[in-house]
């Protein structure tokens, strides 16, 4: 594995368990390519005191936009499909098909997005 796709395999944890916490004032934005999101992202994301397993893989979509899945291992593994879209520092990921979105800021590291899930 190399060292960037580990940066966002551990990035998704921390925006997983971030997304349950209120929104904070944020930074100054640090502009992010799209591209720098692609690939398979993991994360517990704990509801109650059930913990679910996610992945989230995040593929080129039309005109600079996101496209992807989510698979929650926990709950059968079926893959829901996503759309997302990045502007500045800020990245957005809609799952239509289950009333769900994310919406945060990656660090300027970029190794942690922070933000909140809402279903």
């Amino acid at each position: 594995m190399t060292a960037p796709r580990h940066r966002r395999l551990s990035a998704l944890l921390t925006l997983l368990a971030a997304a349950s916490l209120a929104g904070a004032p944020l930074a100054a934005q640090h502009p992010i390519a799209p591209q720098a999101l692609l690939g398979s992202w993991q994360a517990t994301m704990h509801v109650g005191s059930f913990p679910l397993r996610l992945v989230l893989h995040i593929e080129p979509g039309p005109a600079g936009a996101l496209d992807g899945t989510l698979v929650s291992v926990d709950q059968g593994g079926a893959a829901v499909p996503l759309e997302g879209a990045v502007r500045g520092d800020s990245v957005r990921v809609v799952m239509e098909s289950i009333a769900a979105s994310f919406a945060g800021r990656l660090s300027p590291d970029r190794n942690v997005i922070e933000g909140r899930w809402r279903q």
